[in-house]
C-alpha cells in the first residue's frame, strides 16, 4: 500500500459514469443507459468524505477497505445518477483499489 493514498476525486467519478455511457452505447447490442444526474452534491459528499480521516460518524476510518466500502455503498445505494449506478460504483471501487494496493 503506499505511503500515500490516492481517493477518487469527484470529477474523476463523473467522468467514469460517462465512460460506462459510451461503452454500453457503442455495443453491438447496445443498453439504453440515461445520462444525467438525480442527485450530484452525493457524488461530491462521497468525494470528499473518503478523503478525509473521519467516517460520517465522526469515527476515524480503521482501516483503508472501510473507506471503499463506504465509496461503494453509498455510491451504489444513494443513486446520483440516473442510471447505470451500480456499474459506476463497482467501478470507482476498483480503481480505489488499483491504485492504493495495485491488486488488479
Amino acid at each position: 500500500m503506499p505511503l500515500i493514498s490516492i481517493y477518487p476525486s469527484a470529477a474523476f467519478i463523473k467522468q467514469l459514469h460517462e465512460y460506462l455511457i459510451e461503452v454500453y452505447r457503442e455495443e453491438l447490442q447496445p443498453k439504453h443507459i440515461e445520462p444525467g444526474y438525480t442527485y450530484e452534491g452525493l457524488i461530491d459528499g462521497v468525494a470528499e468524505r473518503i478523503a478525509f480521516d473521519k467516517s460520517y460518524e465522526g469515527k476515524p476510518y480503521r482501516h483503508f477497505l472501510e473507506r471503499v466500502a463506504y465509496c461503494l455503498y453509498h455510491l451504489n445505494r444513494g443513486h446520483p445518477f440516473s442510471d447505470g449506478n451500480k456499474r459506476t460504483s463497482l467501478l470507482v471501487a476498483y480503481y480505489f483499489l488499483l491504485w492504493n494496493t495495485g491488486i488488479s
